[in-house]
């Protein structure tokens, strides 16, 4: 206490060593200082996008109630109710926090998704594991929410009709996406729709938020057995690279790995990174 008094008296004696119009300054410089850490600390929870506090967070996930097998069904994460999301013993807030989660967007592709939500304990999801199935959609769409226009599309097997729906492509520019997604052999990172002409930064934002990636769709070109034409064919593969791995690809009988190609010259790192995902290495006993 006698040490607060004393810097309590050491700051004041500071303060008032500065003549009145060097006070006013320092009040004043202290009040924006405060009304700027407040504004900012008001925008930083504003801002926030997550839905619950860490509190609230913490107390929907300690309700998990104790699960009776007896009471088990088979269902679908994506489209099972709120109501029979409580039967198989979620309480009222679990069962609508997850349907608030899929309202935003989110799909469940495999068992595996529907456990990474914060409301499913270990313990609730080695019990319902192994009654969940998923079934495949026939469509790539998959909307939001019934009172919105927004659409979720799988950009590796969407067809014109279906790229249309993402707000900001057209006619022109669907088909566009789909050539050069068949020369690519697909997509496997958004930013690669900058690549397709007329698409930049300012209406890339908007559209990337609207599909996702299958990256099982991805078509793979076998770098022992391809043609040069076909390997010229892909757009990261220019025809001095091509006829490159042709070439030494007939004096060795075949690549095993990237590495391999880039310790022969045959590509450099950049170059090989980028195709990583579009080839595949066959067997030298391929038919």
């Amino acid at each position: 206490m006698n040490e607060f008094r004393k810097f309590l008296e050491e700051l004041f004696s500071v303060i008032f060593s500065y003549d009145k119009r060097e006070r006013r300054g320092i009040i004043a410089l202290s009040v924006i200082l405060l009304l700027i850490l407040t504004f900012m600390e008001y925008q930083k929870r504003k801002d926030s996008p997550v839905p619950y506090t860490n509190f609230e967070i913490h107390e929907i996930a300690s309700q998990s109630r104790r699960i009776s097998t007896e009471n088990l069904f088979y269902f679908d994460p994506n489209t099972i109710t709120v109501a029979d999301l409580h039967k198989l013993g979620f309480t009222e807030k679990q069962a609508q926090a997850i349907d608030n989660y899929r309202k935003k967007g989110a799909v469940f592709r495999k068992p595996e998704d529907f456990g990474r939500s914060f409301v499913v304990s270990e313990q609730m999801m080695e019990k319902l594991y192994p009654y969940i199935i998923i079934e495949e959609s026939p469509r790539t769409v998959i909307t939001f929410s019934e009172y919105e226009d927004t659409v979720y599309i799988e950009i590796n097997g969407a067809d014109v009709e279906e790229l249309q729906l993402i707000k900001g492509i057209g006619k022109v520019y669907s088909k566009r996406i789909i050539s050069y997604r068949d020369k690519l052999g697909g997509f496997v990172r958004k930013d690669q729709l900058l690549e397709v002409k007329g698409i930049n930064e300012d209406n890339f934002f908007d559209i990337g938020e609207q599909f996702f990636i299958d990256l099982d769709k991805i078509q793979k070109i076998d770098i022992n057995f391809a043609p040069a034409n076909v390997l010229r064919s892909h757009p990261y593969i220019s025809r001095n690279m091509a006829d490159r791995i042709v070439t030494g690809r007939n004096i060795k009988g075949g690549w095993e790995t990237l590495k391999e190609l880039t310790d022969n010259d045959i590509l450099l790192p950049d170059e090989a990174e980028k195709i990583a995902p579009y080839i595949v290495f066959g067997s030298q006993d391929h038919d």
